[in-house]
């Protein structure tokens, strides 16, 4: 990052090395066939699929929190709500990416959960971990429930928040 906390392409690239390093770390744990998507909270059995997240990524779940000083569940179903348009909407980066090669370009994603950080508000100190926290957490949910249904509970939410300003 440069001093403005501007994504530089060294960066992006460092930070998509992360990502790769942290989701291969998942992916190699014994456990991992198990993961499946759970509530945010137990309360919530019920909430819609784009507010659910995976129980198995406890580190970017705990670098998350203390980035946006707020509980796990309201971020992320914040985050969700923004990274929409880029993931859901024909024409967004990440949107056509699934499209044409059924996966995510990790730089891609990187610069784009990087963004929707950084309008959000987290502090640019703390960016950098976030966003690489955000991307496996996006990946794991990808993983777990498929675009298709993070995509459709985003369009019914996108209907009913209409002119509301999503980055709130």
């Amino acid at each position: 990052m440069n001093p403005h906390g501007e994504l530089t392409e060294q960066a992006i690239e460092d930070l998509a090395a992360l990502v790769d390093q942290q989701w291969g770390d998942l992916m190699r744990r014994p456990d991992h066939s198990t993961y499946r998507s759970a509530p945010v909270n137990q309360e919530s059995a019920d909430a819609d699929p784009h507010s659910r997240v995976p129980a198995d990524a406890p580190l970017q779940r705990a670098i998350l929190e203390s980035a946006v000083k707020e509980p796990f569940g309201s971020f992320w179903t914040r985050f969700l709500s923004n990274l929409r348009r880029d993931l859901c909407l024909p024409g967004g980066l990440l949107h056509d990416q699934w499209q044409r090669y059924k996966n995510l370009e990790r730089k891609s994603a990187v610069r784009i959960s990087y963004g929707w950080l950084a309008a959000m508000g987290v502090p640019t100190g703390s960016l950098a971990p976030a966003t690489v926290a955000a991307t496996v957490y996006l990946l794991t949910v990808l993983a777990n429930v498929g675009i298709e249904t993070l995509c459709d509970a985003c369009r019914s939410s996108d209907r009913a928040d209409q002119g509301n300003d999503p980055v709130s």
